[in-house]
């Protein structure tokens, strides 16, 4: 039954890019309406690739018909329209990588996926804004030589890569990291290879939060390393699992604190400040543009607009999400899309569970990984967002596409029962 639903609402979804932009603002430009329709077929195909996993095929389409609704809802904003397009783009990533059922491609994928976070976390810090945020962990100096030192990237807004982006970013790739250190001997890469290269990130990336300043990546971070030391904590050197629990502890507890008892001032304005007071009044003022348009939401990605509108700040001022992932989402396709967002990463972690308390072997570490790279960052999202259709967002539907894949490759593995 599931899966006949999934069918139907991938056909669905394939032939509503025929009509979408006929249904859109009449502001839509040619190329606009091209893309819309690309981006709604990519999503149909997705789901009808995802068929052998029906729950997750079914509430993909769900959730991308919310989505699609919430891009009418925003009146041909083009931010809007690129948030959709990325988010079908990710979608349609984690299909490819969970359809890769052969071990022996697996250590390779996690290998590339791996070298890719390196480069994205170099070019990031080359481009890191360090402007809004004061000496914390670092000295004035320091934070003041490198707010001097960044480069400019085309396509970002102002050129500069925000430290929570950053941060959330990097929670995405630890978790990767740390399997790779216990990767064994198997076909495909060697391990050694493996390894290396997650050592390497390890450590820069590790690095790289910490000066980030980013105390909701901080948060996450602690919770992934908290539970892969518990994951792994029989297969690995009582050393290791003691230094991982400690460094875990501190900075979940630490980080906690910080973040409850200091503010970062980022306008010229004493009462808009990077604290708990101030995720209260944005959460709630968020949850009042919900209550306006429940079950719709206010648009997608038009957070921004309405905030702005409804606190009156000044110019040059912006928040360009609710810094709640839940809350997000309903914003952005209502309660019936944030709902199928709930279930869809319900599905996924619990899958995650199945899979690292499954058989040794390079399934069971990808699978537990890309689960606690995906809880990791919505703990973060708990106090920010990776809201749904950002660009760093492609990398949390990777991850979970090697949870799908390892899941896959486990139940080939494990005999059937007579």
């Amino acid at each position: 039954m599931l899966e006949q639903g999934a069918t139907a609402f991938g056909l669905a979804l394939v032939a509503a890019g025929g009509t979408l932009p006929w249904l859109g603002p009449d502001s839509l430009t040619g190329a606009q309406a091209w893309v819309t329709a690309v981006a709604s077929a990519v999503s149909g195909i997705s789901v009808l690739l995802l068929r052998f996993r029906p729950d997750v095929a079914l509430l993909v389409a769900v959730l991308m018909v919310a989505v699609f609704q919430g891009w009418l809802r925003a009146d041909g904003d083009p931010e809007a329209l690129r948030h959709v397009v990325r988010l079908s783009a990710s979608l349609f990533a984690m299909t490819l990588v969970a359809r890769c059922r052969v071990e022996r491609r697996m250590s390779w994928m996690v290998l590339a996926y791996l070298a890719v976070g390196l480069v994205v976390v170099t070019i990031a810090f080359s481009a890191l804004d360090f402007t809004p945020y004061n000496a914390k962990v670092l000295p004035a100096e320091v934070n003041r030589w490198l707010s001097e030192t960044p480069v400019t990237l085309p396509g970002v807004p102002g050129g500069r890569v925000n430290p929570n982006a950053l941060g959330a970013a990097i929670l995405l790739f630890l978790p990767l990291s740390l399997v790779a250190l216990a990767w064994p001997t198997s076909p495909g890469v060697k391990a050694v290879v493996l390894r290396r290269v997650g050592a390497a990130f390890l450590v820069w990336g590790g690095a790289v939060l910490v000066v980030s300043q980013s105390r909701s990546a901080w948060l996450g971070a602690g919770v992934e390393v908290l539970l892969f030391t518990a994951l792994f904590a029989a297969r690995a050197p009582r050393r290791l699992v003691a230094a991982l629990g400690a460094v875990s502890l501190v900075v979940l507890i630490a980080g906690g604190v910080w973040f409850a008892t200091q503010g970062v001032t980022v306008v010229d304005s004493p009462s808009i400040q990077h604290r708990v007071d101030d995720r209260l009044e944005i959460w709630r003022q968020g949850s009042e543009l919900l209550r306006r348009s429940p079950m719709g939401g206010i648009g997608f990605g038009q957070f921004e607009h309405h905030y702005v509108a409804l606190r009156k700040v000044g110019p040059g001022f912006s928040i360009g999400h609710s810094h709640n992932v839940f809350l997000q989402a309903a914003l952005d396709t209502g309660l019936i899309g944030a709902a199928a967002y709930a279930a869809l990463i319900g599905v996924l972690l619990a899958t995650a569970c199945r899979v690292a308390n499954g058989l040794d072997g390079p399934a069971r570490l990808a699978g537990a990984a890309g689960g606690l790279a995906l809880l990791g960052v919505h703990v973060f999202g708990l106090t920010d967002a990776v809201a749904l259709g950002a660009t760093i967002g492609v990398f949390q539907w990777v991850a979970s596409g090697f949870i799908l894949m390892a899941s896959a490759v486990q139940a080939q593995a494990t005999p059937s029962r007579p």
